[in-house]
């Protein structure tokens, strides 16, 4: 492209640019000048191109930032100062001219000048040399025609700002200024907003203003336009217009007094609106300034009043009409309104004076009427004072006033009534009052009406003439022959009415007479006159009269249907009157009324109701707005009607309600809307686009919404998507210029359509509801507003995670981005942070994601810039989307990126572009693709590449891009961003991920234009980032480092290795480790690419290099040298052990610990060829035992054949022989390192035969270590190695050496060196993992069995326990079910038979895992365990577990409500029995479990809390009070008491554990009075209850067994005899029984005859049960105790007799007492002896007995039956 300078194009050598743009501008100009061969192609496309071409030179990226000068700017290649100048003309013309260009070329002239007027073009104060008022005027001008062109807004905006830059307030910056300030009073108000802020340039004006002087013309224009602006009637306007005076500090100065005057003239009616309120602001500053203001507007007046003569030309002809300024006189009218208000007592006459008499005889009726109204108001204001003068003044006025001049006269007629409440004279009021009643007659309803308002405050003064008035204007109305006789007449009634009072209706009976014309049907002008009054009654007398309304309503309906035209007509205004003075509660009362009548069957009646509805379209604007809505639908409904006459009356109201629509635009399409109403299958979508076309400027009063309204709401159920999208933007369109009141009824029905449409499957309607729904919230005001968030954001956020539709979430995201929008900006600070966890968050689901990833798209559309400081914050969750598993969430999360780069282009580069590149390297190939294709958007809109087109090439190195393209992105990036940015994308294009790879290929076709030049230009910043890639720990980012470099070399050879190699250096004297490693990966990827001769001519510079790498200080950088020095060996042989490693041996000394670990990594990965090359050195004296080990530990199976030699040396260099051995350490890296076949076996036979028989420690020590560090499997394998008997190993080369390890290890557990046994435990827990418990559990037995009952060593250490302790305490935490359950029995072992001593370091680390698990949701074969090893824990170590009691007791507690076990609950009763011996307040929970019994209805939980209760009686009988006691008795009791018919056996269980807690509780306390009362009477006396005697005998059975002596020998002695006298005889076996089991724990005590024969008489007893009981009784007795043969003969002889029992229990239970009363077990001698003391008969039993007695002792099984049989705790 050739070059354009700016002295002028060179005829000579032009370039094409300068021929094209001189061609194009000599024919937009329409020069006769034609260029040769330019003339051929279309204007419209040489245009185009031309353009095209200048737009890529003015491009530029604006980042945003004003100090940001990166961007390379060519200068030969821009569009500047002397450029635009010379286009102005050309583009002027192509701006103007709408018919010759099209859109298109006028879009792209303006897109020219919004980016060539930038600062990077027009530097320092080239701007002035500009036209820059020629510039201003036309692009404004431009903007104001079509205030959608936003480019031509913006290009003036920059226009203004560069001029302020300069600080120049030339003639040039002020014509620009003042033709912008023409445009603040256009009409359009988006127009003067637009102008407003370009005015707000930063302190512009002010400077202007403070420089120039407020004299100067300029400053005083400012000041006006601006200080007019202010009271624009458009809030909007004026919110800016005072924002913009207060930046500049302006103020309303005297001097602008009578340019406001001016603006309150002009011809503009909007800018005479906003002067007036602005004059009445100015006054109320300066009060001072109202005279010279009234002069002013006194002159102004009186030169407007003037009739502008005809113009004619030279020959006579008439070149423009007489002109009457009646138009900009109403501006004073208005002003002097406005004045009235704030004019003083000295200034009234004069403004009186304005108006009266020239003012009054006004040729327009609308200055008439204001300038009297303002004249009347200072008179009511002022009157009184200026009594004196006026009255005179008005009255001689009146006087001299022609016949012929009605409105002078009827004007002062009204300016004397007004005057006459401040007179005193009645006589001179009544004067007043007779010209007042005689203008009535006047046929002017403004004169008329005036009139009636001077008459009521007159009343007061002439009240005794005021009814007579009345009656005599009443004959007026209803006789009077002319209708503005009667009319005029009515509203004097209505005048004095008001001024008498309402009260005044019924004093007069005006109201009847009216009633009566109305209903006379011989005349129709009564009829008319009772309507006339009543229409000037509602209208002058308003709400007060509202209640006579509705009592007049029949009659008027009547009054519709009339045969006179004239009394048809009247009805209509009297109902317009009166719905127009009716409040909202008047409306209430009759709407309904009306909708009634409607439905009545009579067509005259619907036909009144409607006309009457239609009526109601004159309501006030409040009313109107709350019952348009209900009448609109119902006149829809009538026009249906079967009747024609309703149809038509239907019609008639809608066009009614269509008159007093206000709203121009809607007045230009009201036909198309009552089109729509009447005919809405057919005309419905022509009337939507009628309202679509229509720009409104105007606010849209309620009755537009009335015609509206309607067929939105139908079209929002129309099939037709195209109507339904209509609907939705007309809605967006019109309701910011809509009252919030009057769109509220219409809210019920729109909002649901909206929210339909939001879930339609076309975007473009989706758009427009969204945005239509984000007018309604953001317009809403109040209540209202607050209800529809309520109702829209709940169900948009509903919507935005349905897992329905994408369709459905992304309708939901875009409403909730508009609604949000509509919120404000803090509603977005406040949802921001949700919105980034909600899409960065892994834990919602792929549908929350992609819902709020969604609104990403479309924040940045609805806020803007607003959304600028969210984009590093939000771009992060994007590109962590762009990996999601769902494909959804993908391309919605790409989507949201795009949006992003296209939006925010100008700021990109900042807050974007980093994190791309960043992105560029992430781990997920996902996430790398899609930043790539986002970079690649980025560069094309930049640049102005489609990026569309197909990349495919012969060579991947061939290039699309053009030159200039890339000077656009230098220019848009900078130099450096640039570089960065292709050399991420060269990086990329080898890319281990396809789709990655050829996207970035055809990112760099279409951008690179060469790509050798481009790779040299980027070439440092590539290795970097190749450098980076290599040293990162992805392995993905590794190989796309290594093969880019790869493909470098290999393609540029000898030349890349002198580029690279200095980069290497600087890298690798970095501070950064991954530098460093990269190093290291890149030597590896050159010497790996480099062939061997290349590789050797360059040895001599890669050696240092891996040198230093291979003794670096970071282990990671060590650990990639040594994959270097592999290639490296790999290549050059023995040259590079030569090289490298031996010098590194000679550095290496004790304090290069570094040195010796980067010879270990090398040696890992060639120990066949070094282990060789360094053994010699190392073992030659002296050794260097931490060297040798270091590396013999990494040498892998290279060191299997020295092992012996080596672990000799190692062991003999160990100085103790204790575990705290310096030097077993550095052995045990040896011992690890042994994991090989061959050396694993020899290492553990080595290890355990030092171990065991020469008791050497560091070996035990060093086979703890190998079982725990080395990493060999041994699960599958440790029984076998526990039980010598090995079957599978879970490895197959453990196999040889599992059974030579263990019968050592289980040897050295009873070991006497006790460090050999701590050692030899610690490698048992290591050997077993918890997989292997059961094998653990066996192992123990088998140790414990291996003891025969002494104490094993092995358990007396602390030690020793350790890694038991420690697997199982895990194996109970993190362990499966049946893990825990088996490793708490395990548990439980260990602690049963470890030493106290040995536990004590333990049980804080024991208890507290076992408390966590116990409280949680475990089966019952896990709990029990659990708490059976806390038991046996409190039974060892109670005090130590001191600290754990209120764990412990509420884990207890809850353990014994366990309603799934039985077991669990009773061993839960024991373990709190055992643990609150410890407490110092146990009665507590002894009261909690006796409420429990005493109010549970669970029957096994009432068991257990007995069992429970009674043990901890037993345990703590001293701490329980005597009410405990007393209540222990009482709950006893309650549960026994009940009687049961059919008892189950928990019902006997529960009878028995009560009586036995009852029992057990007076044992314990001794208390044998009770014992007495209680217990004994009931089981003697055999008509006790069945169930209270049962538990009665388990209470003594219970006393018996705790404390049988003291019981036995108390005062109750002969009770007790009694009682078990009656209970062995008893017929309940129980009780029986019981008794039985009573007696026998007495006799085992002390033997009493009489109570033994009594027991053995019970072997005679009919129930089987209890002759079986009574010979366990004897059995026990006969076991306890050594029996005399007198004693014996008591009870053998009936022993001998159960012998013979049919029965079989019976007979083993007597057989077997025998063998204990006997001491058979023993020997005979008992048995001989025995017999010996009998004869006969007797002797002869004995001994047929002798052969079964015999025969149970040999059988072994010689064990009693327990004695108690009563439920316990365990």
């Amino acid at each position: 492209m050739g070059e354009w300078n700016s002295d002028s194009f060179d005829v000579a050598t032009p370039s094409p640019i300068e021929e094209l743009v001189g061609s194009n501008w000599l024919r937009v100009i329409g020069a006769h000048h034609r260029v040769r061969g330019w003339y051929d192609e279309p204007l419209d496309s040489a245009l185009k191109r031309m353009f095209s071409l200048l737009n890529e030179r003015a491009f530029v990226v604006d980042s945003g930032d004003d100090d940001d000068d990166d961007g390379v700017v060519f200068d030969d290649e821009i569009v500047g100062a002397a450029h635009l100048t010379l286009l102005f003309p050309m583009i002027k013309i192509i701006l103007k001219n709408t018919g010759r260009f099209g859109d298109n070329t006028r879009q792209d002239a303006l897109q020219l000048l919004q980016s060539a007027i930038h600062r990077k073009f027009l530097r320092d104060r080239e701007v002035l040399s500009l036209p820059m008022e020629h510039y201003a005027s036309m692009l404004f001008e431009h903007f104001s025609q079509d205030p959608g062109a936003t480019n031509a807004f913006k290009a003036t905006q920059q226009l203004f700002r560069l001029a302020n830059d300069t600080n120049d307030i030339g003639e040039r910056v002020i014509g620009m200024v003042r033709e912008i300030l023409a445009y603040v009073g256009h009409q359009n108000h988006s127009v003067r907003i637009a102008a407003l802020e370009i005015l707000g340039a930063p302190q512009l004006l002010m400077r202007i203003v403070v420089e120039l002087g407020i004299e100067a013309p300029i400053s005083k224009e400012i000041l006006v336009r601006v200080f007019v602006a202010r009271h624009d009637p458009m809030e909007q306007v004026a919110t800016v217009a005072d924002g913009l005076w207060h930046q500049n500090h302006l103020q309303a100065k005297t001097v602008i007094g009578e340019m406001i005057v001016d603006e309150c003239v002009s011809p503009s009616p909007l800018v005479r609106q906003s002067a007036a309120q602005a004059m009445a602001t100015f006054i109320e500053e300066h009060p001072d300034q109202m005279k010279p203001t009234l002069t002013k507007l006194d002159a102004t007046y009186k030169d407007l009043v003037l009739i502008r003569e005809p113009v004619y030309d030279d020959v006579g002809r008439l070149q423009r009409e007489a002109i009457d300024e009646s138009d900009r006189r109403s501006g004073i009218g208005n002003t002097l309104v406005l004045l009235s208000t704030l004019c003083q007592q000295e200034d009234a006459e004069q403004l009186i004076s304005i108006v009266a008499p020239e003012g009054l005889s006004d040729r327009a009726a609308e200055c008439r009427n204001e300038l009297r109204n303002a004249a009347v108001e200072t008179i009511r204001r002022h009157g009184a004072a200026c009594m004196n003068r006026l009255l005179p003044s008005l009255e001689k006025m009146s006087d001299e006033t022609p016949a012929q001049d009605d409105n002078r006269r009827q004007g002062l007629v009204v300016l004397l009534g007004t005057l006459a409440q401040y007179i005193d004279s009645t006589d001179k009021v009544k004067s007043i009052v007779a010209r007042l009643v005689e203008a009535l007659g006047t046929p002017s309803q403004t004169v008329q009406e005036s009139v009636s308002r001077c008459l009521a405050p007159l009343v007061p003064k002439i009240r005794q003439d005021a009814k007579d008035l009345v009656s005599k204007l009443q004959w007026t109305l209803f006789e009077a022959d002319t209708y503005g006789e009667r009319r005029g007449a009515a509203y004097g009634i209505a005048g004095l009415m008001k001024g008498m009072g309402i009260i005044a209706l019924r004093d007069t009976d005006l109201l009847a007479s009216i009633q009566k014309n109305m209903e006379d049907k011989k005349s129709p002008k009564h009829r008319e006159g009772g309507l006339l009054a009543l229409e000037i009654l509602c209208s002058t007398i308003g709400k007060l009269f509202e209640p006579y309304i509705l009592k007049a309503l029949p009659a008027l309906l009547i009054t519709f249907g009339d045969n006179d035209s004239n009394v048809r007509q009247a009805a209509e205004d009297t109902a317009k009157a009166m719905m127009a003075a009716m409040t909202v509660y008047g409306t209430k009362l009759v709407l309904p009324l009306l909708l009634v009548a409607i439905d009545d069957d009579s067509w005259r009646t619907k036909c009144a109701a409607t006309e009457l509805l239609g009526s109601m379209a004159f309501c006030a604007p409040r009313q109107l707005s709350s019952c348009l809505p209900n009448i609109v639908p119902k006149l829809i409904e009538i026009l249906a009607d079967s009747s024609s006459k309703v149809q038509k009356s239907g019609e008639k109201a809608l066009q009614q309600i269509a008159r007093v629509v206000r709203n121009p635009e809607i007045l230009g399409v009201t036909n198309q809307l009552m089109a729509g109403l009447l005919d809405p299958a057919s005309k419905t979508s022509a009337a939507l686009q009628a309202v679509l076309n229509t720009k409104f400027i105007h606010y849209i009063d309620a009755p537009s919404l009335a015609l509206m309204m309607p067929i939105v709401r139908r079209a929002f159920e129309d099939r037709n998507s195209e109507t339904r999208r209509v609907a939705a933007q007309i809605i967006s369109n019109i309701y910011s210029l809509t009252e919030n009141k009057d769109m509220e009824p219409y809210l019920p029905h729109m909002v649901p359509g909206l929210q339909r449409s939001l879930l339609d499957p076309v975007p473009e309607i989706r758009a427009v509801s969204a945005r239509a729904l984000g007018a309604v919230v953001s317009k809403s005001g109040g209540s209202t507003s607050e209800s529809l968030r309520n109702q829209v954001i709940p169900w948009l956020k509903e919507k935005l995670v349905s897992p329905q539709s994408t369709v459905d979430r992304s309708g939901a995201a875009q409403g909730l981005c508009e609604v949000l929008a509509g919120v404000g900006t803090e509603q977005l600070e406040y949802v921001m942070p949700e919105i980034i966890h909600a899409t960065e968050s892994t834990d919602v689901s792929a549908e929350t994601r992609d819902g709020y990833i969604l609104m990403y798209i479309y924040l940045p559309m609805t806020f803007g810039d607003r959304f600028v400081p969210y984009l590093p914050q939000v771009v992060p969750p994007i590109l962590k989307a762009l990996a999601d598993e769902n494909e959804y969430v993908r391309a919605s999360a790409l989507k949201a990126g795009q949006r992003l780069i296209s939006q925010y282009c100008s700021h990109a580069r900042k807050l974007l572009l980093p994190q791309l590149q960043l992105a560029l390297m992430d781990e997920n190939w996902r996430i790398r693709y899609a930043s790539v294709q986002l970079i690649g958007d980025f560069l094309f809109n930049i640049s102005g590449i489609s990026g569309k087109s197909t990349s495919s090439t012969a060579d991947e190195d061939d290039t699309m891009g053009m030159e200039q393209a890339g000077k656009v992105i230098v220019r848009a990036l900078g130099q450096k961003d640039r570089d960065r940015v292709l050399a991420g994308l060269y990086l990329t294009r080898s890319d281990v991920a396809l789709v990655v790879r050829q996207a970035a290929g055809h990112v760099w076709k279409m951008v690179v234009s060469n790509t050798p030049r481009t790779l040299k230009e980027v070439t440092k910043v590539l290795f970097e980032m190749v450098v980076d890639s290599l040293a990162s720990t992805c392995d993905e980012r590794q190989q796309m480092g290594a093969r880019c470099l790869g493909e470098l070399v290999r393609k540029m050879g000898d030349k890349v290795i002198n580029d690279i190699l200095p980069v290497l250096d600087v890298n690798q004297k970095s501070e950064e480790i991954a530098k460093r490693i990269g190093v290291a990966i890149a030597l590896h990827e050159i010497i790996g690419n480099m062939s061997k001769e290349v590789t050797n001519h360059y040895l001599s510079a890669i050696v240092e290099p891996v040198r230093k790498s291979i003794c670096d200080e970071s282990e990671l950088v060590r650990e990639a040298a040594a994959d270097t020095f592999t290639v490296l060996y790999h290549v050059v042989g023995n040259e590079a052990l030569d090289e490298i490693i031996c010098p590194l041996l000679e550095e290496l000394t004790p304090d290069q610990d570094h040195i010796l670990q980067g010879l270990c990594d090398v040696m890992r990965q060639n120990s066949r060829s070094m282990l060789p090359y360094l053994l010699p050195k190392l073992t030659k004296p002296p050794v260097n035992v931490h060297a040798l080990c270091s590396l013999a530990s990494v040498s892998g199976d290279s060191l299997s054949r020295q092992l012996p030699k080596v672990l000799d040396a190692l062991l003999a260099s160990c100085e103790t022989n204790d575990e705290n051995d310096p030097m077993i350490e550095s052995c045990e890296k040896v011992v690890i390192a042994v994991t090989d076949e061959d050396g694993v076996p020899v290492l553990i036979d080595y290890l355990i035969q030092k171990a065991s028989s020469n008791g050497n420690v560091p070996a035990a020590v060093l086979l703890n270590t190998f079982i725990a560090k080395s990493g060999v499997s041994l699960a599958e394998s440790a029984e076998d190695l526990l039980y010598r008997t090995s079957a599978l190993a879970v490895q197959q080369d453990m196999e040889p050496y599992l059974p030579h390890m263990v019968p050592g290890l289980q040897r050295s557990l009873l070991d006497p060196v006790p460090e050999i046994r701590a050692v030899s435990a610690r490698a048992l827990g290591a050997v077993v993992p918890k997989s292997v418990l059961p094998v653990v559990k066996k192992a123990i037995n088998m140790v414990v069995a291996g003891a025969k009952g002494a104490q094993i060593p092995g358990f007396t250490h602390p030690k020793s326990l350790q890694p038991l302790v420690v697997m199982l305490r895990e194996a109970i935490l993190q362990g499966q079910v049946e893990q825990k359950a088996l490793a708490a029995e395990t548990l439980g072992m260990v602690v049963k038979v470890s030493d106290v001593t040995a536990l004590k370091a333990h049980v804080v680390n024991i208890t507290g895992p076992l408390i966590r698990v116990l409280g949680d949701r475990f089966p019952a074969n896990v709990k029990l365990p659990i708490i059976e090893t806390l038991s046996k824990l409190l039974d060892k170590v109670a005090a130590m577990l001191r600290p754990f009691l209120p764990q412990l007791q509420s884990t207890f507690l809850k353990a014994l409500q366990d309603q799934t076990s039985r077991p669990v609950r009773l061993a839960a009763g024991g373990a709190l029995a055992r643990l609150l011996t410890l407490h110092p307040k146990p009665e507590a929970t002894m009261t909690e479990l006796l409420k429990l019994l005493a109010t549970s209805q669970d029957q096994q939980l009432i068991e257990s809390s007995l069992a429970t209760a009674r043990a901890l009686i037993a345990t703590c009988p001293d701490k329980m009070s005597q009410s405990t006691i007393d209540e222990i008795y009482r709950v006893t009791d309650l549960i026994f008491s009940q009687s049961i018919e059919n008892a189950s056996e928990i019902d006997n269980s529960l009878t028995a554990c009560s009586g036995a807690l009852l029992g057990e509780t007076i044992a314990r306390k001794e208390d044998w009075k009770t014992a007495q009362t209680m217990v004994l009477s009931a089981v003697e006396n055999s008509y006790t209850d069945s169930r209270s005697r049962q538990a009665k005998a388990a209470a003594l059975q219970q006393i018996c067994s705790s404390s049988p002596d003291a019981f036995w020998s108390s005062e109750a002695n002969s009770s007790i005899r009694t009682a078990f006298t009656s209970a062995f005889s008893s017929p309940d076996a129980s009780v029986a029984s019981s008794a039985l089991r009573a007696a026998s724990h007495i006799l085992q005590t002390s033997i009493d005859r009489d109570l033994l024969s009594a027991v053995a008489r019970s072997l005679n007893h009919a129930s089987v049960d209890v002759r079986k009981t009574a010979a366990i009784a004897l059995g026990h007795v006969g076991w306890k105790n050594e029996l005399p043969n007198d004693i014996l003969k008591l009870v053998v002889p009936q022993l001998i007799n159960g012998c013979k029992e049919s029965n079989s229990a019976v007979r083993a239970a007597s057989e077997l007492a025998l063998v204990h009363a006997l001491k058979m077990t023993e020997n005979e001698d008992r048995f001989e002896t025995y017999r010996s003391s009998l004869e006969g008969v007797v002797q002869r039993n004995l001994d047929e007995t002798r052969v079964s007695l015999a025969r149970v002792v040999r059988a072994g099984d010689v064990d009693l039956e327990p004695l108690d049989t009563i439920l316990n705790v365990y």
